[in-house]
């Protein structure tokens, strides 16, 4: 039985995670460090929206692990970045000891395999729903999923059913995988075109309508799908189920059109994307892009377009630059003046 949710990273995805366990009257203390929006919750609570309400909590919310006073039956979700990973599991660890239960609930490859360094308890989330943190204090549901969750590295043992049992009773859909593995590397292929989504500085809602950008993508997740293929790697359950084949399919049909929200505050931008507006000076291309880049390398498989937008989206992102820095002409211009300088 779950007691209490520590969230650790209190962003786009372990805000929505907290509001939703909130909202179903479940006991969540974030750690939260942005000093800006660990006050605005302070002061004001967590503003939490969805399409359908618009709430907010007052949670408890700290600095770092070692400010929340840890017990038996307590579980924490990592929303952290990929990039500070080790940091917030080792401190996680030093605070709570290694018999905590820890789920990731973050991109890329290699979190569950850090968190199973410190814990004896690895579990993850595999989030398909889209939010947003733009703003100080508040967190924005932009687009549905079905979220999985499982334990490390297959399996639901009994942490992880535990978690979804809670989650069954809140308003996000979830479902237990035993194969946790093989769906992070489908949403590992999902994200390879969010380096595309940055440095054009478009919703999410433009880049899955406009028929060029569309193409673009197909290339990049063709790119990484072979890369997976030759190393022998699966990326969809014994069912066939993942959000990728079907992204895919949506991608090649000149006839699927999605409709902007109707309500423009709802507006949703990939997680690197935001990096980038909020000129973080990081993205977490090095753990999506870079890890079909370095697959591909040990495979044989050349894989120009990953290596070209990772190069170019962790420059911008080093120079503060912001998103929005290409257009979709410049874009493929520069990417393909780049591919044929190293050949």
């Amino acid at each position: 039985m779950v007691r209490r949710v520590v969230i650790v990273g209190a962003g786009a995805v372990g805000g929505v995670l907290a509001g939703y366990l909130a909202k179903a009257g479940h006991p969540v203390v974030l750690v939260e460090q942005d000093p800006q929006h660990r006050r605005a919750i302070e002061l004001d609570g967590l503003r939490f929206r969805t399409f359908t309400s618009n709430d907010v909590f007052r949670l408890p919310v700290v600095a770092k692990p070692s400010d929340v006073d840890f017990a038996d039956g307590d579980v924490a979700i990592v929303a952290v970045k990929a990039f500070d990973s080790a940091e917030a599991y080792a401190a996680l660890a030093s605070t709570a000891g290694r018999s905590l239960p820890v789920f990731s609930a973050q991109n890329g490859m290699g979190n569950d395999a850090i968190a199973a360094d410190y814990f004896d308890d690895s579990n993850g989330i595999v989030v398909l729903f889209n939010g947003t943190r733009l703003l100080p204090g508040e967190v924005t549901q932009t687009f549905p999923g079905l979220n999985e969750i499982g334990s490390y590295p297959t399996g639901v043992g009994a942490s992880a059913q535990a978690l979804l049992e809670l989650f069954e009773t809140t308003l996000l859909p979830v479902k237990p995988t035993e194969c946790l593995e093989v769906m992070r590397w489908n949403k590992l292929l999902l994200n390879l075109s969010n380096p595309i989504s940055a440095l054009l500085g478009r919703p999410s809602h433009e880049v899955r309508g406009d028929l060029a950008i569309r193409a673009f993508i197909t290339e990049v997740y063709g790119e990484g799908r072979t890369v997976l293929e030759a190393a022998g790697i699966r990326y969809a359950d014994d069912e066939g189920a993942g959000g990728f084949e079907e992204r895919l399919r949506q991608l090649t049909d000149s006839g699927h059109t999605p409709d902007p929200p109707s309500d423009a505050s709802f507006v949703g931008y990939v997680s690197m994307t935001q990096d980038l507006m909020r000129r973080s000076g990081q993205t977490e291309a090095h753990w999506i892009n870079g890890e079909i880049v370095r697959l591909g390398a040990a495979n044989g498989v050349p894989t120009p377009l990953n290596q070209t937008l990772q190069e170019l989206v962790e420059e911008v992102a080093r120079d503060r630059a912001g998103a929005g820095t290409h257009t979709l002409a410049e874009l493929r211009a520069e990417v393909d003046a780049r591919i044929a300088a190293r050949v």
